[in-house]
């Protein structure tokens, strides 16, 4: 059975490699690989095609996750020990690294609501957590963005996305990054949600996402001081802009 995970994590490498080395050589616009690309790329936009690529997608990082998760000997090691009750090597990890300690807690509850089970079983729960919520955040996102794309840019992002978040193997790793990514958009789209029409109740859940957000992974405040930055700045282009008519 480690044979068998071994080879199909190395196939899995493989396809990966395949995949970056076609994206590469279309960004360099290598001649027929480019024309070959911007041909699928239009044949993207039948409903039925989209179907079958998503159906697909799910199953690869079902593969993924099956096939390659497993135990990590840096800070998810320590958290997913340290969560199931278990000694890690490092005994002060935690009094030198307290922005992980809701990441462990919640790892922890997981842990709890699943019967306790091996770090395995729990790392292969938490990467289906990961996956759920990752392509969740990237669908509504590209549902959002296709209000303000053309189909052709859109289908491009669409492939962009799915090459870099979906088929690489990156949510099978259970650590703050799959789900700091995911909050992430959904906090973007909130305040984008907030900003178009204002109330109570989205204040209340925007607000919530950003603290989840934050106890996930403290930089990602970043997209709170973004989005006020641009405002103050569409702000004050706007009232220049009314004050010289």
């Amino acid at each position: 059975m480690d044979q068998l995970y071994v080879l199909q994590a190395k196939s899995i490498l493989i396809i990966d490699i395949f995949l970056i080395i076609i994206g590469t050589c279309y960004l360099i616009k290598w001649g027929k690989i480019r024309v070959a690309i911007d041909l699928i790329v239009k044949r993207l936009g039948s409903k039925n095609i989209k179907r079958g690529l998503v159906v697909l997608i799910l199953i690869w990082q079902l593969v993924m996750i099956l096939s390659i998760s497993g135990f990590s000997t840096w800070d998810p090691g320590i958290i997913i020990l340290q969560a199931t009750g278990q000694k890690q090597w490092v005994p002060d990890y935690f009094s030198y690294n307290q922005n992980t300690l809701p990441l462990m807690f919640f790892e922890h509850l997981v842990w709890r609501l699943i019967g306790s089970p091996s770090y395995k079983v729990l790392t292969i729960v938490l990467n289906i957590i990961n996956m759920i919520l990752v392509d969740t955040s990237v669908y509504l996102l590209l549902k959002h963005e296709k209000q303000r794309l053309n189909k052709k840019t859109l289908n491009y992002i669409s492939i962009c996305i799915c090459l870099l978040m979906l088929v690489t193997p990156w949510i099978c790793l259970p650590y703050s990054d799959p789900l700091s990514f995911a909050f992430t958009i959904f906090v973007y789209l909130g305040l984008k949600s907030l900003n178009e029409r204002y109330s109570l109740l989205k204040a209340i859940i925007v607000g919530t996402l950003i603290a989840v957000n934050y106890f996930i992974k403290p930089s990602t405040v970043i997209i709170l001081i973004a989005y006020i930055i641009v405002s103050f700045v569409f702000t004050i282009s706007s009232k220049k802009l009314i004050g010289g008519l």
